[in-house]
C-alpha cells in the first residue's frame, strides 16, 4: 500500500490498523511512503495492489460514481470499463427530478456493489463544529465550500 509521504499521523494509524487486522488473516500488507507526485502517478497508472483511496463523504454521490467508475474519469484508478454503467451514470447526471435521480443513483450503487469493482476498506472519522449563530453552513466534503451563502445571526 503506497501512501504519500506527507500523510498525517491519523491516516498512518488507520493504515497500520488495517495492516494489523490483515496480518491476523495471514495477509502481509506492506506500507510504503512515496513522494506525493510519484504516489499519485502510480495510482493513476493502476500500479498498486491496495489503496485507501479518497476517503470522506461527498455532497453528491455523483462525484463518487462518476469519479471512481466512469470509464472517461481521470480518477478511475481501478480502470473500470463498463459501458452499461457509463450509460447509467450519464443518464443519472441528466436527470433533473430529485426523487428519480436518487433512485437512479441507488440503482447505480447496487450495480457497482454487485460487480465488486472495488472493496471499500474504511473511512476515517470526520468531525465538524460551528457556532449556532452561523447560519446556512454545511461541511464541505471535498474542500469546495460555498461560503458566499453563510451568514451570522447575531
Amino acid at each position: 500500500m503506497a501512501s504519500p509521504n506527507d500523510t498525517d499521523r491519523e491516516d498512518v494509524a488507520l493504515r497500520e490498523l488495517l495492516q494489523a487486522q490483515w496480518k491476523k488473516a495471514g495477509i502481509n500488507l506492506e506500507l510504503t511512503f512515496l513522494d506525493k507526485a510519484e504516489q499519485r502517478q502510480r495510482k493513476r497508472l493502476g500500479l498498486f495492489d491496495v489503496d485507501i483511496g479518497a476517503t470522506g463523504y461527498h455532497d453528491d454521490p455523483d462525484s463518487l460514481q462518476y469519479g471512481r467508475y466512469h470509464s472517461k474519469s481521470r480518477n478511475n484508478n481501478n480502470h473500470v470499463r463498463d459501458a452499461d454503467l457509463d450509460k447509467m451514470i450519464e443518464a443519472t447526471r441528466r436527470e433533473t427530478n430529485p426523487e428519480k435521480r436518487r433512485e437512479m443513483m441507488r440503482a447505480n450503487s447496487k450495480w457497482i456493489q454487485e460487480r465488486a469493482y472495488t472493496v471499500e476498506l474504511l473511512y476515517s472519522p470526520e468531525y465538524y463544529f460551528w457556532h449556532p449563530h452561523v447560519k446556512n453552513y454545511r461541511p464541505s466534503f471535498w474542500s469546495q465550500a460555498d461560503y458566499a451563502m453563510v451568514w451570522l445571526d447575531k
